[in-house]
C-alpha cells in the first residue's frame, strides 16, 4: 500500500517534476528545414523574370507616352501620368507637385527643341506595387537651321501602380545630365 501511494504521488506532479527534475531530458525545437529552392535568388526564378519583363513593357509604354506628351506639350496628358505629390529633379533643380513637374517637363522639351526622348532601363526593382527603375535617357533635339544634338544622361524613376484610368503614376524622377568636360 505504501508503494501505491509513492507511485501515485510521483504521478500526480508530472508537470512540476518535468520542470524541476534535472535528469529529465530537455525538449529542443529544431529550426525549420530550409530547402535549396526556398533560398533561390529572385533573378533565377522564371516567374520573377516574366514579371519583370511585363513591368518593363508597361513602363516602356508609359515612357513613350510621356515623351510624346512632352514633345507636343500636352500638359493634361503629362498631369494624368503623375502622382499628385510627384517630384522631378532636373539637373540641380527640384520641382514638386504635378503642376510644377508638368511645366518643367514641357519647358525642358521646348528649350531643347525636343524631337525624341527615350529611356533605356538597366535596373528595376519591384515591391508591393512600387517599381524603382534606373538607366540612361537620350534626348534628341534640333533647332530650325541647326544641327541635330544628342545628349544622354542617367535617370532614376519611382512608379506606383494604381487603378484605372492609368495603370502607373510617376512618383519621382531624377534626370541627371552628363558631366560637361571643361577644356
Amino acid at each position: 500500500m505504501v508503494m501505491c501511494a509513492a507511485i501515485a504521488g510521483a504521478c500526480d506532479n508530472t508537470a512540476s517534476n518535468a520542470k524541476s527534475n534535472p535528469d529529465r531530458p530537455a525538449v529542443v525545437q529544431a529550426p525549420p528545414i530550409i530547402l535549396p529552392h526556398d533560398t533561390a535568388k529572385p533573378d533565377t526564378m522564371p516567374d520573377y523574370r516574366a514579371r519583370m519583363a511585363a513591368f518593363e513593357l508597361e513602363l516602356m509604354r508609359e515612357y513613350s507616352v510621356m515623351g510624346a506628351a512632352m514633345i507636343i506639350g500636352d500638359r493634361k496628358m503629362l498631369a494624368s501620368m503623375l502622382d499628385p505629390n510627384a517630384t522631378l529633379q532636373l539637373d540641380q533643380t527640384t520641382h514638386r507637385g504635378f503642376a510644377a513637374v508638368t511645366a518643367a517637363l514641357v519647358d525642358f522639351a521646348r528649350t531643347n527643341a525636343l524631337q525624341d526622348f527615350g529611356r533605356a532601363s538597366r535596373v528595376r526593382n519591384e515591391a508591393k506595387g512600387v517599381v524603382t527603375d534606373s538607366g540612361w535617357y537620350r534626348v534628341i533635339g534640333k533647332r530650325a537651321g541647326g544641327e541635330v544634338r544628342t545628349d544622354t544622361g542617367t535617370y532614376v524613376a519611382v512608379w506606383n501602380r494604381r487603378d484605372n484610368p492609368v495603370a502607373w503614376t510617376l512618383v519621382s524622377d531624377v534626370l541627371t545630365p552628363p558631366k560637361r568636360r571643361t577644356r
